[in-house]
């Protein structure tokens, strides 16, 4: 049995997948966690269960809710399971009056039932189940119904298009017809009616449908009490500083302080080896290594940002400054999954619906330093006094750097403005299995996909360091084939490096391969003598491009499925390049003056 299911964004969908397949899917307490669908097997059964992206209607405004709505609508299965967020009763059953439409069998599955006696609800589920003539049950209830036979739980088809909006399709035809079923018949003439008429249409059936809701929830008594939270973290004036503040001591303890503890701890490793190949792979193990504690507290903290609720506030609180820089409010959410990967972070970008500014955001996204590119900044921050505010100054500036994009993407080309709707979820403590879960899950990916590429990267580069043009085994790696290599394309960096070092070049060709190769790889060629090759303004202004130019292969990929079309993917890169290479000669001529 296919068992779908189907609710809105943030009302505990992926939950029940996971508390049902015992999968280890993400989860938040934030819209758009789930950006594409998901398929699991029911525990101790057969029935397959697919978990959607969010929706509020059938009527999609956003990627990922086309996907859920044309899957329901166009797809075969056998159930859905509408999760109902029980604090929001009225706004999610305009959702289920569209599902029950499309003639399915279906239950509702009420979720947050533990806000019943914190906010003082009063839900009458035996009304709520003769009103809709549907099985409504809770998390509690959900594997005895599953052991029940579906085949049972049947639903009446609930008609919405009423009377009045059959008259209004009347009225605009000037009485040309008898009935609707003959304006229907006429294919033509009624697509001209509906495309002229379609929005006063469909703001009837919303008003029926909410009419019809209201009708269901007259004995359901609900009584709210006012958040003082939010008083202070959504006020005009205090929020974004104390969102700023936050980040900032999130950061600052996590590469800073826990940074502080063990950053000798690739000083330790063995370094008396002779082989460039080992000695590269060690010493790129050695960084993953030394990262993994910062790495486990920014997770950790931003995890609990999530889990919280504060990181859909903070998107609600951003939309006004965010609009002015032709981004949306959500674009904040894409920007702090980036500081893990930038994949993460893009794909994510689903959850806006303004296709020109989910454009942007996905090419703005790569900006924010990830995990990756983390090495490189600690190399780097070696030449100045305080690593622990360089790293910290270095956020800051990739954040001025998206504000200034920002406002030049948004001379280049304007967009509509769209109404921005989002959902504050009710605030939450964080539950510990699923932080340490999502950690960990986190560091293993991070792990995995590094020291692989680190591994594939390292064995590439010595046999390019080994064998010359000639393909002669050689010990001057001057005359290597990554040396001819590096010193074809030097004169492109030149401008901001002042040198035609093909070593340096080398560095930044293997970046868009992979950044986390960018440390690794300079390792092995500079035989562990990474700082001697840089001066302070070219260390700047290497890092600079390296922050800001073309991302890794893996980025530039999630880039291209999310533009949908490679000349988006390939202007886009070309404005990464434009972007780093200008701010990278400025930061070399500045700090030469410095320096």
């Amino acid at each position: 049995m296919k068992i779908v299911l189907a609710g809105n964004q943030n009302s505990g969908k992926t939950t029940i997948f996971n508390y049902l397949t015992n999968e280890l899917e993400k989860i938040g307490n934030w819209p758009g966690v789930t950006i594409k669908r998901k398929e699991g097997i029911i525990k101790n059964t057969n029935h397959t269960l697919i978990d959607l992206p969010g929706i509020y209607s059938l009527s999609p405004y956003s990627k990922e809710e086309e996907l859920s709505t044309n899957f329901l609508i166009k797809k075969e299965y056998d159930l859905i399971i509408n999760i109902i967020d029980i604090n929001l009763l009225e706004r999610s059953l305009f959702l289920t009056t569209e599902l029950l439409e499309l003639d399915k069998n279906i239950i509702i599955l009420l979720t947050h039932t533990n806000d019943l006696t914190k906010k003082e609800l009063l839900i009458n589920i035996n009304q709520l189940e003769k009103k809709l003539n549907v099985k409504v049950i809770t998390k509690e209830d959900i594997k005895k119904s599953i052991n029940n036979s579906f085949n049972s739980i049947r639903n009446k088809k609930i008609k919405i298009f009423s009377k009045d909006i059959e008259n209004l399709i009347m009225k605009i035809s000037n009485n040309r017809y008898k009935s609707i079923n003959e304006i229907k018949n006429n294919k033509l003439y009624s697509k001209l009616l509906i495309d002229k008429y379609q929005m006063e249409i469909n703001e009837l059936i919303s008003f029926e449908r909410y009419k019809y809701i209201e009708s269901i929830t007259s004995n359901i008594i609900i009584k709210k009490k006012k958040n003082i939270l939010d008083k202070i973290l959504l006020n005009k004036i205090l929020g974004i500083p104390l969102f700023i503040i936050i980040m900032t001591l999130i950061y600052y303890f996590s590469i800073g302080i826990v940074g502080n503890y063990t950053n000798n701890i690739n000083k330790n490793i063995i370094n008396n080896i002779n082989s460039k190949i080992i000695n590269g792979i060690i010493n790129g193990l050695g960084i993953i290594i030394n990262f993994i504690p910062q790495l486990l507290s920014l997770f950790i903290f931003t995890e609990i940002l999530n889990q919280t609720g504060y990181i859909t506030r903070i998107t609600y609180l951003l939309d006004g400054l965010f609009n002015k820089l032709g981004l949306s409010g959500k674009s904040i959410i894409p920007f702090i999954l980036g500081t893990s990967c930038s994949v993460q972070g893009i794909m994510q970008t689903r959850i806006i619906e303004n296709k020109s500014k989910r454009d942007r955001t996905i090419l703005l996204t790569p900006f924010i330093p990830c995990t990756a590119k983390l090495p490189i900044i600690i190399i780097i921050s070696n030449y100045f006094i305080s690593k622990n505010y360089f790293i910290i100054v270095i956020y800051l500036y990739s954040i001025l750097v998206v504000i200034l994009s920002s406002l030049i993407l948004k001379k280049i080309y304007i967009t509509k403005e769209h109404t921005f709707i989002i959902e504050l979820p009710m605030y939450q403590i964080p539950k510990l299995k699923h932080l340490l879960e999502e950690t960990i899950n986190k560091i293993k990916e991070f792990i995995k996909r590094t020291s692989s590429i680190i591994l594939t990267s390292s064995l590439i580069i010595w046999l390019l360091l080994s064998f010359s043009t000639r393909l002669e085994y050689i010990t001057n790696i001057e005359n290597s084939i990554l040396s001819y290599i590096g010193k074809k394309i030097s004169f492109i960096f030149y401008p901001f490096l002042g040198t035609n070092n093909w070593k340096l070049s080398i560095a930044i060709l293997q970046g868009i391969v992979a950044k986390e190769q960018i440390v690794s790889s300079l390792n092995i060629i500079t035989n562990n003598n990474i700082l001697n090759v840089f001066t302070p303004a070219s260390s700047l202004s290497f890092l600079t491009f390296n922050l800001f130019s073309i991302p890794c292969i893996n980025t530039i990929i999630a880039m291209k499925q999310e533009l949908g079309s490679i000349k988006k993917l390939l202007l886009s890169m070309l404005f990464q390049f434009i972007i780093a290479f200008i701010l990278s000669v400025v930061i070399y001529q500045v700090g030469n003056l410095l320096w």
